[in-house]
């Protein structure tokens, strides 16, 4: 089996690990049972806060694909054959993770080789190619259902000079 370890997931093992430490310190104290029992359930808090708050300050991408015309910042295909692409669109800077297929691949890194020359690259995914799976929620997520990507260059671009580095 594939595992991926993100910075977000090495911090959340980290901190997991941490308190297990630091809870079986408590067990092996000699504190009264009543303080024993009053860590614990502060521990769990605790751990709890400090993992959503990991994940809001550093991310997680979003499953699915983004919705509406977007800026393309990056891409990279991950070890378990899933794209994750950075997007920029009216809800800002976003982290989007889909299944992996070679026209979207294709068209990415396309536009990835235009980006490194300069050239703003927009996008926009068309609709669901397969309506097999239209009452399960996940969908988006499974393998069978691909969506095509529209890779365009920037409308505006000589309107925006490049500045001489």
């Amino acid at each position: 089996m594939e595992f991926f370890l993100s910075t977000t997931t090495t911090l959340i093992s980290m901190w997991v690990a941490l308190y297990v430490a630091l809870l079986m310190l408590v067990a092996k104290t000699d504190l009264s049972i009543n303080r024993k029992m009053l860590i614990v359930p502060l521990t769990f808090l605790l751990l709890y806060v400090t993992i959503s708050d990991t994940i809001n300050l550093f991310g997680y991408p979003y499953d699915g694909y983004p919705n509406g015309e977007f800026q393309i910042v990056s891409h990279r295909v991950d070890e378990t054959k899933t794209i994750v692409l950075w997007v920029r669109n009216e809800d800002g800077d976003r982290l989007y993770r889909f299944p992996y297929d070679e026209k979207t691949k294709k068209a990415l890194d396309k536009s990835a080789k235009k980006t490194k020359d300069g050239v703003r690259q927009m996008g926009k995914f068309g609709e669901q190619q397969n309506q097999d799976d239209q009452g399960n929620r996940n969908s988006s997520m499974t393998r069978g259902n691909s969506r095509s990507l529209k890779v365009y260059d920037f409308p505006h671009q000589e309107r925006l000079p490049k500045t001489p580095n």
